[in-house]
């Protein structure tokens, strides 16, 4: 959990198209309209060259199967905390991919074949696509002013604006940033009301919530407080 001292406002552009596998379905992948905080989160230590600090996985381009993500032992000790992106003005694009080599010539029948595709339609993120999120840290954090997202390392930039805040106590307010179900202290949904989640991978996302509790207040922001990475290890 962050000992507040900063807090920024990220607006993130896509300036390629972004994919993640966020469902699947009949030959269709399709991105979701939500960016999820540990990709941010592992997006922004890269661009910041603090890799160093990552797990040895994590380091890693080709990744081994079956011996991560290490989400706890990368995220748990960070001092700044990222909140899942919000949709501000965002479109979608669709094409079809091939997933086979093209010197891929195995035969396939039976229920193996039924794991391989041919070729499926991805939904990605368009060119120019916007995104809020906020960031809150202990110290004064490097926040990259580009950085690459997503399964195909995709571009954004990142425009950040530090905002004034306090800390206090609210009554039933609603609140202004997405979350994370996992990053929120257990007691969170027992006293918010109105709550709205989406499933997402690797986590849920809880849309909006009627928040009563400790909250960072701007003038026109209520972040819920008591947030950080993988609080709950259960969804």
């Amino acid at each position: 959990m962050i000992s507040l001292s900063k807090l920024y406002r990220l607006e993130i552009t896509a300036e390629d198209p972004i994919f993640f596998s966020t469902r699947e379905a009949n030959k269709r992948i399709n991105t979701g309209r939500y960016l999820h905080n540990y990709a941010l989160t592992y997006s922004i230590i890269h661009a910041s060259r603090h890799a160093d600090k990552l797990s040895e996985y994590s380091q890693k381009i080709e990744k081994e199967d079956g011996k991560g993500p290490k989400y706890f032992e990368d995220l748990s000790g960070l001092d700044f905390y990222v909140f899942p992106a919000n949709p501000i003005d965002v479109s979608f694009t669709s094409e079809k991919v091939n997933t086979q080599s093209e010197g891929y010539r195995e035969k396939i029948d039976g229920d193996r074949g039924k794991r391989y595709f041919t070729g499926h339609t991805i939904k990605r993120i368009s060119t120019g696509s916007t995104f809020e999120t906020f960031l809150i840290a202990e110290l004064d954090v490097e926040i990259p002013d580009y950085a690459r997202l997503g399964k195909f390392m995709s571009k954004i930039k990142i425009e950040k604006e530090e905002l004034d805040f306090s800390e206090k106590d609210v009554k039933e307010e609603k609140t202004t940033a997405v979350l994370n179900a996992l990053d929120t202290p257990e007691e969170f949904e027992s006293n918010a009301k109105n709550l709205k989640v989406e499933k997402m991978r690797p986590t849920p996302i809880i849309l909006s919530a009627v928040h009563s509790g400790k909250a960072f207040v701007t003038e026109d922001e209520v972040i819920p407080a008591d947030v950080g990475y993988l609080q709950k290890k259960e969804s």
